[in-house]
C-alpha cells in the first residue's frame, strides 16, 4: 500500500501535514488527535491562568504589611474586597508580612494542616511561627459602603497553598 502525503487545514491557518493511505481513516484519527491536543493546551493555559488569579486574589485580600486596626474600612473599600455576591464581606484578615515570606508557609515555613470541619481541603498549611494580623469585622452595613471594625493580634494562621507552592486561601488563625 502506497502513503500518499495530503496537507489538511484546520481552524482557519493552523496547518496538519498527514500521512494517509487511499482510506480516510487515518487522517480522521490525526484530525481527532490534533484537536484534543489543542483541548488540553487550552485547559492547561485556562488552569495556569486561575492559579495566577488566585494567588493575585490572595495578596490582594490579605497581605498588607502597613496594614493596622483603624484602616480596615478604607483598605477594604479601596481594594474593592467583597463576598461572593459583591456584598460586604463580614470578615477579613490582613497578614502584616510581605508575600515571601508568607509564601514560606507553604513550604518549610508551614506544617500540614488538618481542619475537621473542612475534611475536603487538603492542601492547608500551618504557619510554624506566628504572623501579625488585622481582623476586620463588618460593623452593620451589608452593602456599599462597607464599615469595619479592626483588631489586631499576633497569631499563627492557616492558609491552602497551590501546586506552585503560592498561598491562595486564608483559611483561619489560631488562638495558640
Amino acid at each position: 500500500m502506497r502513503l500518499k502525503e495530503r496537507s489538511s487545514s484546520v481552524f482557519g491557518s493552523l496547518h496538519l501535514k498527514l500521512f494517509c493511505s487511499n482510506s480516510s481513516t487515518t487522517m480522521k484519527i490525526s484530525i481527532i488527535a490534533g484537536v484534543l491536543l489543542l483541548s488540553a493546551a487550552v485547559i492547561s493555559l485556562d488552569f495556569v491562568r486561575e492559579e495566577k488569579t488566585l494567588a493575585a486574589k490572595f495578596i490582594n485580600q490579605h497581605i498588607n504589611e502597613e496594614m493596622n486596626s483603624n484602616n480596615c474600612t478604607k483598605v477594604i473599600n479601596d481594594r474593592g474586597i467583597t463576598d461572593y455576591n459583591g456584598n460586604c464581606k463580614p470578615m477579613n484578615t490582613f497578614i502584616g508580612a510581605p508575600i515571601g515570606t508568607v509564601r514560606g508557609i507553604c513550604g518549610t515555613g508551614g506544617q500540614k494542616y488538618f481542619n475537621k470541619k473542612k475534611p475536603g481541603i487538603r492542601n492547608l498549611r500551618k504557619s510554624r511561627a506566628p504572623f501579625n494580623i488585622v481582623v476586620c469585622r463588618l460593623k452593620d452595613a451589608t452593602v456599599a459602603p462597607c464599615e469595619y471594625e479592626g483588631a489586631a493580634y499576633n497569631r499563627h494562621i492557616v492558609v491552602a497553598c497551590d501546586v506552585k507552592g503560592d498561598p491562595v486561601h486564608f483559611d483561619r488563625f489560631l488562638s495558640y
